[in-house]
C-alpha cells in the first residue's frame, strides 16, 4: 500500500467513525460502510445503523456480541441447523423436526412433529404424529395419528393409528395395533396388535400382545392379560379398576374385575372387593357373579 507521500504503508488507519458515519464508506452513500466502535471491534453499518459487529467474544447481528453469535431480532430460516453436519432443527415439507436424526426418512408424511433423539426416525408417509422423546415412535413408517411422549414411547409402531401413548416406555412394542390409549409408565409396553385398549396407570395392560377393547385403570390392572395369537379374540372385552385388578385373570374374556385380582379361569365374570386376607391385600365387600 502506498501513502500519499509515495511510501510504502504496511496499514491504513482510519478514524474510528461512527454508525451514522462509517469510517470507510462508498461513494455516494456515506451512512454505509465500515467502522469502530471501540477498540478490538469492527463494525459493519447500513443506512446509518449498526447491522454487524465482530469483537474478540464473537459475532453480533443487530447487538454487540455475548456469544459467539448473538442474533438481536427475528432471524428467516429456509434451510436447517445443523450440529456436527446434523440437522437439529429443521422443517421438512409441512413438518417440525427437533433433534438429532428426527424424521430423518421422512418422504411424503406431512403434518408431523418430532422432538427428541431420533424422534419418527423411520417415518416415510405416516402423517399428523406426535412424537416427543428420544425414539419416540421410531420405527413408524406409514402410521398416521398417533401420539407419544416420553422415551421409546410406540417405539415399534409401524403401520398402527391412532394410538396415544404417554409415559416411558409407554406401547413401546406396538407394531399395528391402532385407537389404543396408554397412560402411564410402562402401559400396554407389550402390545403388538391389540386394538382400542384403553391402560391408565403404570404398567397397566403391561402383557397385553392381541386383547382387545379392553380397559384398565390402575397400577398393575389388567397387567397379566395377553391375548392370543391364534385366537385373538381371547383376553378381550375386559375392564379392571384398582391396584391390580384383574391381575390373574389372564387371557379371559367380558369380565369386570373391580378391586379384585380376578381369577384365571375368569370369563364372563363380575368381581368387586377381594377376598378376606385373599392375596395379602386389605379385605373389601366382595361380590362375586358368573
Amino acid at each position: 500500500i502506498i501513502d500519499v507521500n509515495g511510501y510504502y504503508a504496511p496499514q491504513i488507519s482510519l478514524a474510528n467513525g461512527t454508525a451514522s458515519a462509517p469510517s470507510l464508506t462508498f461513494a455516494g452513500d456515506s451512512t454505509s460502510g465500515i467502522y469502530s466502535s471501540s477498540a478490538g471491534t469492527v463494525s459493519v453499518a447500513t443506512a446509518g445503523a449498526n447491522r454487524l459487529t465482530v469483537t474478540a467474544t464473537g459475532v453480533g447481528i443487530g447487538t454487540t456480541p455475548a456469544y459467539p453469535l448473538d442474533v438481536a431480532g427475528d432471524t428467516n430460516l429456509s434451510g436447517s441447523i445443523r450440529y456436527q453436519g446434523v440437522p437439529v432443527l429443521w422443517f421438512p415439507g409441512a413438518n417440525t423436526a427437533i433433534g438429532i436424526s428426527t424424521l430423518a426418512n421422512n418422504t411424503t408424511g406431512d403434518s408431523n412433529l418430532a422432538v427428541g433423539l431420533r424422534s419418527l426416525f423411520l417415518n416415510t408417509a405416516g402423517s399428523f404424529n406426535t412424537a416427543l422423546g428420544q425414539q419416540s415412535l421410531y420405527s413408524n413408517t406409514i402410521g398416521e395419528s398417533n401420539t407419544a411422549v416420553g422415551v421409546s414411547t410406540l417405539g415399534s409402531n409401524t403401520t398402527g393409528a391412532g394410538n396415544t401413548a404417554v409415559g416411558a416406555a409407554g406401547m413401546s412394542g406396538n407394531i399395528t395395533g391402532g385407537a389404543n390409549t396408554a397412560i402411564g409408565n410402562g402401559g400396554l409396553e407389550r402390545n403388538t396388535s391389540g386394538s382400542e385398549n384403553t391402560a391408565l396407570g403404570f404398567a397397566a395392560l403391561y402383557n397385553n400382545t392381541t386383547g382387545f377393547a379392553n380397559t384398565a385403570v390402575g397400577a398393575y390392572a389388567l397387567a397379566e392379560n395377553t391375548g392370543n395369537n391364534a385366537v385373538p379374540t381371547l383376553g378381550s372385552y375386559n375392564i379392571a379398576v384398582g391396584l391390580v385388578a384383574g391381575l390373574l385373570a389372564a387371557n379371559g374374556n367380558n369380565n369386570i374385575e373391580i378391586g379384585n385380582v380376578g381369577a384365571s379361569t375368569d370369563n364372563n365374570t363380575i368381581r368387586i372387593g377381594v377376598v378376606p386376607n385373599s392375596n395379602g391385600f386389605t379385605p373389601h365387600t366382595s361380590f362375586f357373579a358368573a
